[in-house]
């Protein structure tokens, strides 16, 4: 017992003995280690820091806890284009091709599929 004194006691001058020293801001999320929950960056600010949802991701105001943005139902449309679908990623999206239809030479548009039929003779 006494020891984890002694240690959170060194911690705490330790930060005082950081913090007196310097008149810079002391950038908590690289020095100090201060995580942030999972989809969460650490923001840097002067004398302190925050976290903020990662890009793909948006804070929810009832569990105050970043989630996961459908980027494929935003404005109840279509994101990637004629003849494909979107499927919702953590954090992003994809974009494949219907049924039908095959991913084009560009790796953004689909084409049809072209179907052989072998004829039995």
């Amino acid at each position: 017992m006494l020891l984890n004194i002694r240690i959170h006691f060194k911690i705490i001058l330790w930060i005082i003995q950081i913090w007196c020293m310097s008149a810079e801001d002391i950038d908590e999320c690289s020095k100090l280690g201060i995580p942030c929950r999972i989809n969460e960056v650490c923001q840097n600010k002067n004398d302190t820091y925050s976290c903020q949802c990662k890009s793909g991701w948006e804070m929810d105001p009832d569990i105050h806890y970043c989630v996961d943005i459908n980027e494929c139902k935003i404005n109840e449309r279509n994101p990637c284009g004629e003849f494909l679908y979107c499927k919702n990623t953590p954090g992003s999206y994809i974009c494949l091709c219907n049924i039908g239809f095959t991913m084009g030479g560009d790796n953004a548009s689909c084409v049809r599929k072209l179907f052989f039929i072998q004829l039995l003779t």
